[in-house]
């Protein structure tokens, strides 16, 4: 049996932000975590000669504006997998605006994403 990663703590013992790694660094396409599959879907492919500069994920246990959980980009040297659980210390906060010819309209709520290095 799998566990829901969406339903982890955002933060643990430690105090530390966990981030569920959904689009590792290198990643060419667009994964998207699937509570009901309990497993990662493609969502769609990157443009070509686009790729993840870093890990992408959420932070399980939130919710965005958006009603997704909060989004959160790793600073980590290497690329890890989808699925993984990184435990990082915030760096900063990021406020995204999407175009409206990618799929949103210009009633888009704003996304806030959070900047986190993996945490000793």
């Amino acid at each position: 049996m799998s566990a829901d990663l969406l339903s982890l703590p955002p933060r643990d013992e430690a105090g530390a932000l966990r981030v569920v790694v959904e689009c590792p660094r290198g990643s060419q396409v667009k994964l998207k975590y699937s509570p009901g599959l309990g497993t990662f879907v493609l969502s769609r492919p990157l443009a070509a000669g686009v790729a993840y500069p870093y890990d992408w994920g959420f932070v399980p246990g939130t919710q965005a504006a958006d009603g997704d959980p909060v989004d959160a980009m790793v600073l980590l040297d290497a690329a890890t997998f989808p699925g993984v659980v990184v435990c990082c210390r915030p760096l900063a906060v990021l406020e995204l605006e999407q175009n409206a010819g990618s799929g949103t309209t210009a009633s888009s709520p704003r996304r806030r994403r959070r900047a986190a290095r993996p945490w000793p």
